[in-house]
């Protein structure tokens, strides 16, 4: 009955007007209506679209839709920590910018007192989600540069790329020994030119991936690079991608490790001047460097993506009075299942409570929450093992905001006509209520007629009956004495 008439629609992001335009309503009943939308911060936003009223709308219950969104944070922040100004630190950030979704950022040390950015190096370290060490650290790092290096990494298991170059200070690697994938043993300083030698079974690994018809051969036929003397040793737990080969002949000294620790990732490239990798390749239009770095950013970035404390609703929306039901997922570092934690959420919104979850066992966890009160409302929560953080999660909801019965207030036929033959009844449209009322009409008359009459007699309080039982009683002991039965 509107067809054809003005509405006004608008997208709404947490009540904030993100756009308004006017609609013409079609005959249809349906029509799409495309919104610009570019979020400036990442995570979960409450979203809404609102229609205007018109003149005897009868339901305005439904002109409204709540929804969430997730939004992620579109720039990956990569730093780049050189202990010395390099060519394969050039060539990695140039890779790295070929990608618009990463965020790219550098120290560079020229001694103590120097870096050549001027920017703040320990806040990059804390603010960086991926973090490359070329030839760091090196002997002119400064301390506190370092040690948030060392905090970032072992402390806080961020994912780190490391490359090795003439920068690297061995006796300062010491402190990052928990996180490396890799032992060293310092012998006589001389380089080696070695080669990738990438073995059958790591051919079709992810990381090795590109633009060749062959992949791996393009990997073995790279030119050399240099690798110190020194005794490498991959640690128990990594995986080597690819080995060396020197003058074609494959040698037991690792050159690509990889390693997966919990939600700690690595990649170790063991040589230095890798850049020539791209020199070479770059006139047969050869992606291998670009593709080696940028893939090795996605798999370090997935480690990001694992949460040990999982918590959801079992929807965003509520009716006031509902019980908001929480389910929840705990895992040590290892990702174990953990069926003992204490998992506590506190809520925050117009009824503000903390709520404990119980445990389900099998790493599974469940709670509930009861309010009249509506509004939006937020979570956050917070699991805990004799008394040692295991992680946290947060989410959002909404109570009452929306009248879900009025959402659609059309007769659900299918669900109704479904109901009642479940049930051994029927469907009747108004249209043929005369065939309902002829079938109760029948049903009442193969109803039964039977008529069941309930009396109930207290024998005690008749005298006649009292007589006889009194006169029987005496009749027995009459015969039982002449029966010499007393």
């Amino acid at each position: 009955g509107f067809e054809g008439k003005q509405v006004a629609a608008a997208l709404y992001e947490n009540d904030r007007l993100i756009e308004q335009k006017n609609v013409s309503l079609s005959k249809e009943g349906f029509q799409s209506i495309p919104f610009n939308y570019l979020p400036k911060t990442g995570g979960e936003k409450k979203m809404s679209i609102n229609i205007s009223a018109l003149p005897g709308e009868e339901n305005i219950s439904n002109n409204k839709k709540v929804f969430y969104i997730n939004v992620l944070d579109n720039k990956l922040k990569v730093l780049l920590l050189s202990g010395a100004p390099s060519e394969d630190l050039s060539f990695i950030r140039s890779s790295l910018k070929l990608d618009e979704n990463i965020s790219v950022s550098s120290v560079t040390v020229l001694n103590q007192n120097k870096i050549i950015e001027k920017i703040n190096p320990t806040a990059a370290v804390d603010s960086a989600d991926i973090i490359f060490l070329i030839g760091f650290p090196s002997k002119q790092t400064p301390q506190p540069l370092l040690q948030k290096t060392i905090e970032a990494l072992t402390v806080r298991n961020k994912p780190f790329f490391f490359i090795l170059e003439n920068s690297t200070d061995y006796t300062l690697l010491n402190p990052f020994q928990k996180s490396l994938s890799f032992s060293v043993q310092q012998g006589i300083s001389k380089n080696y030119e070695v080669q990738p030698f990438i073995g059958a079974g790591d051919v079709e690994n992810p990381l090795l991936q590109n633009n060749s018809q062959n992949p791996a051969d393009a990997w073995n036929n790279l030119p050399p690079v240099y690798q110190p003397s020194n005794d490498f040793k991959a640690k128990p737990g990594s995986d080597i991608l690819s080995s060396v080969k020197i003058n074609n002949i494959p040698l037991n000294r690792p050159l690509i490790i990889t390693q997966r620790i919990s939600r700690s990732r690595s990649i170790t490239v063991l040589a230095f001047d890798i850049w020539k990798w791209k020199l070479q390749t770059a006139p047969k239009n050869l992606n291998l460097f670009d593709s080696f770095i940028l893939n090795s950013v996605k798999w370090l970035n997935t480690a990001n993506d694992q949460k040990q404390v999982r918590i959801i609703t079992s929807k965003k929306l509520y009716s006031p009075g509902e019980p908001v039901e929480f389910t929840a997922q705990v895992y040590d570092e290892s990702f174990n299942p953990v069926s003992d934690a204490e998992l506590q959420l506190k809520i925050n919104g117009p009824d503000k409570t903390d709520i404990l979850l119980n445990s389900l066992g099998g790493g599974l966890y469940e709670g509930s929450f009861n309010t009249n009160l509506s509004g939006d409302y937020s979570f956050n929560g917070t699991a805990t093992l004799s008394g040692k953080n295991l992680g946290v999660d947060k989410g959002r909801f909404n109570i009452g905001e929306v009248d879900i019965e009025k959402i659609d207030d059309r007769m659900d036929y299918e669900f109704l006509n479904s109901l009642s033959k479940l049930s051994g009844g029927n469907f009747y449209f108004a249209d043929n209520s005369e065939d309902l009322f002829e079938k109760l009409k029948t049903i009442s008359e193969l109803s039964s007629k039977e008529k069941l009459t309930v009396s109930e007699i207290n024998l005690w309080s008749n005298q006649w009956m009292m007589i006889a039982a009194i006169f029987f009683f005496a009749f027995e002991w009459f015969m039982r004495k002449r029966s010499g039965m007393l």
